[in-house]
């Protein structure tokens, strides 16, 4: 046993979870039932692991010198694949786990996987299912800024990421706050439909926000043009007055008699001399 070789990248984060049945399932047994699958190593007479670290913990726990073990020529790229689907079939992999390692998938083996279409039917997935786990990888920014935030993260489902990430990336922190205040008081991470419910509250919150500021801001808009209108009308009202009294106050001379006379005075007596003049035929 101390010939195995674990390998370099783990695709579990926790490989001490429930450790201790799997003790127990070996120590009735005897034995390791399933082999573990493991292939030659680039260092003589050694194997590296595949799937099956955790059975080799509990192995090496229990003291066991030997387990079963079989060995298979693999690329890199089948290796990695076989650990994963291995994984995968015992579904005890949180979905951020999921997450990373299909990034790994996709990063490390760009000839075997170029696109996410041919990692999903790879494993007999969907390539909704592999873009939904990919877009979860987006959330591990907020362990910076929420307490606890990798230890509830590794709880979240893929379901419950996606009403998170449903949200502008500048309103998810105050999402994983609120899941972390439930997280802390009740001890499990709120269901999809509880987020969900959280999300479409802030939603409205934040539609209400911005009509009372787009009311304020339209009020505002319109006792300004109010105020422009009343300037401009008394700017208009003040020539009207500056121009009568410009003409109010250049004096009018009677022609026949030369008498001052009285303000509009002038205007009508030139109507009426205009009058007199059709009637004697003049113009």
């Amino acid at each position: 046993m101390n010939r195995i070789l674990k390998p370099k990248f783990s695709f579990r984060e926790d490989l001490s979870e429930d450790i201790d049945g799997l003790m127990y399932q070996i120590h009735a047994a005897g034995m390791i039932i399933e082999p573990l699958i493991c292939r030659p190593s680039s260092k003589p007479g050694y194997v590296e692991l595949g799937p099956g670290e955790r059975r080799l913990q509990a192995a090496e726990k229990l003291g066991l010198k030997t387990v079963p073990v079989i060995v298979r020529e693999m690329s890199d790229a089948e290796f990695d694949r076989v650990r994963l689907l291995e994984n995968l079939a015992r579904k005890d992999l949180s979905d951020i786990e999921i997450a990373r390692i299909l990034r790994y998938m996709l990063d490390n083996y760009p000839e075997e996987y170029p696109t996410q279409e041919d990692l999903a039917k790879a494993f007999g997935k969907t390539r909704q299912w592999v873009s939904y786990h990919l877009k979860m990888l987006e959330l591990e920014d907020l362990s910076t800024r929420v307490d606890k935030w990798t230890e509830i993260l590794s709880k979240i489902t893929e379901k419950q990421a996606r009403q998170i990430l449903s949200v502008p990336p500048e309103k998810r922190v105050e999402v994983a706050k609120w899941i972390a205040e439930r997280y802390e008081a009740a001890g499990e991470v709120p269901s999809a439909r509880e987020i969900r419910g959280f999300v479409q509250g802030l939603a409205r919150v934040n539609v209400g926000a911005e009509a009372v500021a787009g009311a304020s801001e339209e009020a505002e808009r319109e006792e300004k043009a109010a105020h422009v209108t009343a300037e401009g009308s008394r700017c208009s009202q003040g020539a009207v007055r500056a121009e009568g009294s410009v003409e109010e106050a250049e004096p009018r001379f009677c022609p026949l008699c030369g008498r001052r006379l009285e303000p509009g005075e002038y205007e009508r007596l030139k109507a009426r001399f205009k009058e007199l003049l059709r009637g004697l035929g003049g113009k």
